[in-house]
């Protein structure tokens, strides 16, 4: 079981690195820095944003509702017999990363200094571990949130490439 949120993934297509080049750019549009979402909002976008090269990109899906733990999706196209190999990484953005990594800091040493220093009247101890509570609900938001996006960018990808899973996909 992988404790942090990220995903490697091997998929094997027939088809040539200029075919799977061409789909992933034709399904890919450039990163706008904001995009409208809502009433109104424009739903003739592509299902990607972000960069495709002949031997790599870097993307992410274009989504309708706000998710922070959107896995930024990186990609290595490579030739392989009749067909290719196109390694691909997910994880969570930099900043989001620093974030939870700020947080969990913060929380922990507050739980810390509670538990250290005796806070509390006598029989609420346990007031010492909400923080800790509250660093596991981070993380499992975190986990969730990433999990529920990268499952449906594996599929799409799948489907995209004609392709299939290979040995690197690891199961949550």
């Amino acid at each position: 079981m992988k404790y942090f949120p990220s995903e490697n993934i091997t998929y094997r297509t027939s088809l040539s690195t200029e075919e799977v080049y061409q789909r992933l750019s034709e399904n890919t549009e450039p990163q706008k820095l904001m995009r409208f979402k809502g009433f109104g909002a424009n739903k003739n976008h592509k299902t990607y944003e972000g960069r495709v090269t002949k031997n790599n990109f870097h993307i992410s899906r274009i989504i309708g509702y706000r998710n922070s733990f959107l896995p930024q999706i990186a990609g290595e196209i490579r030739s392989s017999g009749s067909g290719s190999v196109v390694d691909v990484k997910m994880n969570l953005h930099v900043l989001v990363w620093i974030f939870i990594a700020v947080w969990v800091l913060v929380v922990l040493s507050f739980g810390i200094g509670f538990f250290v220093s005796g806070t509390g009247a006598e029989g609420q101890e346990w007031v010492a571990l909400i923080p800790v509570g509250m660093s596991l609900f981070v993380y499992l938001m975190a986990l969730g949130g990433f999990k529920f996006e990268s499952r449906k960018t594996i599929q799409n990808l799948g489907e995209l490439l004609e392709a299939t899973a290979g040995e690197n996909v690891k199961e949550w």
